[in-house]
Formats: C-alpha cells, sequence, structure tokens
C-alpha cells in the first residue's frame, strides 16, 4: 500500500519539491494569504475602502507569488474569489473558488479545498450548500483543522 500511494503522480512532484522550493517560499506563502485575510476582512467589517485597497494589492501580490510557486494558485484564487465578492462580483468569486477548489483536490491540498468549498458554499443554496458544506468539512476533517470545521458548523 505504501509503494502504490508513493507511485502517486502530485506526491512524487511533492517530494521533489523537498530541498528546490526555498523554505522562505513556504513562509511567504502563508504571509501573503495571512495579508489578504486581514485586508479584505477588516475591510468589509469596516467598510474602510482604505484596507479594501491594501486587499487589492494583497491579491495581486499573491497572485505574482502563485506565478512563481504553483503551490499558491488554490490561495490567490481563493482570496481573488474573496475580493471579487466584496465588490459584489459573485459570478466571478464563484468561478475563482470552483477553480481554486479543482486545484486544490487535483493537488492533494484538502485545506485549502475545504476553504474554497466553504466559501462557495457561502453564496450557495438548498442541496448545493448542503453538499459543499459537508465535503467542506471532511476536508478540514483530513486535516484536522478544527477552528475551520467550526466555521462550517456556523454556515450550517
Amino acid at each position: 500500500a505504501a509503494t502504490a500511494h508513493w507511485r502517486d503522480p502530485w506526491r512524487r512532484a511533492a517530494a521533489g519539491l523537498i530541498g528546490h522550493l526555498p523554505q522562505a517560499a513556504i513562509y511567504a506563502l502563508a504571509g501573503y494569504s495571512a495579508l489578504a485575510d486581514v485586508a479584505l476582512t477588516l475591510g468589509a467589517y469596516d467598510n474602510d475602502r482604505e484596507m479594501l485597497r491594501n486587499g487589492r494589492k494583497a491579491v495581486r501580490a499573491l497572485n505574482r507569488f502563485a506565478l512563481a510557486f504553483p503551490i499558491a494558485t488554490p490561495a490567490a484564487l481563493r482570496w481573488a474569489g474573496v475580493l471579487a465578492q466584496r465588490e459584489g462580483r459573485v459570478a466571478i468569486a464563484r468561478r475563482k473558488w470552483r477553480r481554486a477548489a479543482e486545484l486544490a483536490r487535483i493537488r492533494h491540498m484538502p485545506y485549502d479545498e475545504g476553504w474554497a468549498r466553504m466559501l462557495l458554499a457561502g453564496v450557495s443554496t438548498g442541496r448545493e450548500r448542503v453538499e459543499l458544506l459537508d465535503y467542506a468539512d471532511a476536508c478540514f476533517a483530513r486535516v484536522g483543522a478544527t477552528y475551520e470545521r467550526a466555521q462550517v458548523a456556523k454556515l450550517r
């Protein structure tokens, strides 16, 4: 079973990055993502145009980072979707979150996939919403993300 697991091409590709990806890149991804999170969340909460401008800058920076380090693409799409939603462009937000979820699924990134599906659920109704929340919860459960699972529970 371990050998079959190792044959998975994405796992081999990820293992191949060990030692080749600058360690700072991983920290930078978390930093860029956190900047977008804070700016967009505070901008929406306070209806603060300056913070939303900062959020746009953070999303652009994260998009540039993702060009160099594709592992950041699901996070870049997630925050681009949040920005689009904050600007009232919900259809664009949905497209970005769908793409983020699909890329994260293909790349075996359950945390990012869970976030994308949870955000999609926030703009969905009925059966689709329930299914997205169930899927997001399962993704977060796989990685032990208890805070995020609590966020999913709040959306139910």
